[in-house]
């Protein structure tokens, strides 16, 4: 079968072709074919190695729902595509596998792989190719383990794995790895005994593994960068273990929802003095930030409070020099305190450059409901803004108000905002 395209083509995409359940075995001769994209073929049930271009370097396939293994190599050898660096699958609903014969490309470097609810293992033989270095894995609710084993010289530098409810643990050896995000694993039990060994790993997240329980008694990699902690329970752990010995942390985010404490950092609990970011998010009992735990931030630029139902005072004005960034998120009495030229707390925040101060909306506020004027330098608003932050690294003189408008349009994509901009005087 011919397809009656230039053979010197190095861009494929086939779209929507409902009829397509395989491809044509002529689609084998196109060397120069680099980047091959398949979405919405409902009929594709499997892809023989044998079909594929043998310089495909990028495989996108989304929305083929019928396919149960991604590369079917009954009848051919896996290295028929020996060039394959980066694959991504999307919203598969009968994939198994991605490889029939138990093997992947051994040039495989990237693979993402999204919404494939049946999918049980990444290769029927547990093991991952040595070059691979990315691998982000979202809403795979069979899968179990991500492999059996991974070889000590492995080259895998970042994991992504979120929303795999029947995921119960991870490989152990992950020597090179710089970046482990963990979240909405329901059954995950527990991270690696050898993480603290892991000194390449420079950023660290786990939220809503709910089995996880505590952190490894050996602490953490030493070298962290940034680490965000919103599992509650084991931020206990976590501050016992003393975040201080994490020399190199600049960037942390914690969830202090299972913490009774009503000053934050408690006197046991000593914070890295190289950070120069900071959030906490969920206290229901803290009422201050202690200016003893702030004082040795020489560092710190951008600080965000969430979700602390009664939290009224801040650290003493001296404690921020350095914080070029205050956002103060759903915390109602503080939000009073700050109010501008009026709030207790005023005189201590009113040099920082930016400041974002929000709260929740009844759901029935209308969505474009916003307050705006022109010309402004200091931002505050009330909204919800989930993961997003406004982030100000330089003045508002040059606002304007359709400016304004788009930066509120964004905010309302998320819930019902009201946002205020004023000129200060």
């Amino acid at each position: 079968m011919q397809l009656g395209i230039p053979c010197h083509i190095e861009h494929l995409s086939i779209h929507c072709c409902e009829r397509l359940e395989r491809l044509a075995e002529s689609l084998h001769s196109y060397r120069s074919l680099t980047v091959l994209g398949i979405e919405g073929c409902p009929r594709l049930i499997s892809i023989s190695n044998g079909n594929l271009p043998p310089n495909v370097r990028r495989l996108t396939i989304k929305e083929c729902e019928n396919l149960q293994y991604l590369l079917d190599g009954v009848n051919n050898n896996i290295n028929s595509t020996p060039l394959l660096e980066h694959l991504v699958i999307e919203n598969y609903k009968s994939l198994i596998s991605l490889s029939s014969r138990g093997e992947l490309p051994i040039r495989l470097q990237h693979v993402d792989i999204y919404g494939c609810e049946k999918l049980a293992s990444l290769s029927s033989n547990g093991k991952l190719p040595m070059g691979l270095k990315y691998l982000d894995i979202r809403r795979c609710r069979a899968l179990e383990s991500i492999a059996q084993e991974i070889e000590e010289n492995s080259s895998l530098e970042s994991m992504v794995i979120c929303g795999c409810d029947n995921l119960r643990s991870l490989p152990r050896e992950l020597n090179k790895l710089r970046y482990l995000s963990l979240s909405r694993c329901e059954k995950l039990h527990a991270l690696p005994k050898c993480i603290h060994n892991i000194v390449s790993m420079r950023e660290l997240l786990i939220f809503d593994c709910p089995s996880v329980i505590s952190f490894p008694e050996e602490g953490f990699p030493p070298n962290l960068t940034s680490l965000t902690i919103l599992q509650p329970n084991i931020c206990k752990s976590v501050i016992e273990w003393g975040l201080h010995k994490l020399t190199s942390l600049k960037h942390l985010s914690i969830n202090g929802a299972s913490l009774d404490v009503v000053s934050f950092p408690c006197e046991e609990m000593l914070l890295p003095r190289t950070l120069t970011s900071l959030t906490i998010f969920g206290f229901p009992n803290l009422e201050t930030l202690s200016s003893k735990g702030f004082q040795n931030l020489k560092f710190l630029e951008s600080l965000e409070i969430r979700s602390c139902p009664v939290i009224k005072f801040l650290p003493e004005k001296e404690m921020f020099d350095s914080l070029l960034q205050l956002d103060i998120v759903d915390c109602p009495l503080l939000r009073e305190r700050c109010k501008e030229d009026e709030g207790q707390e005023w005189p201590k925040i009113a040099h920082i450059p930016c400041i974002l101060i929000a709260n929740l909306l009844p759901e029935e506020t209308p969505r474009n409901q916003m307050v705006l004027s022109s010309d402004s330098q200091r931002l505050v608003s009330s909204a919800f803004l989930g993961a997003h932050k406004v982030v100000c690294k330089s003045g508002w003189k040059d606002l304007k108000k359709k400016n304004a408008v788009y930066l509120a349009e964004a905010c309302i994509a998320f819930t019902a905002v009201k946002l205020t901009l004023w000129q200060p005087e």
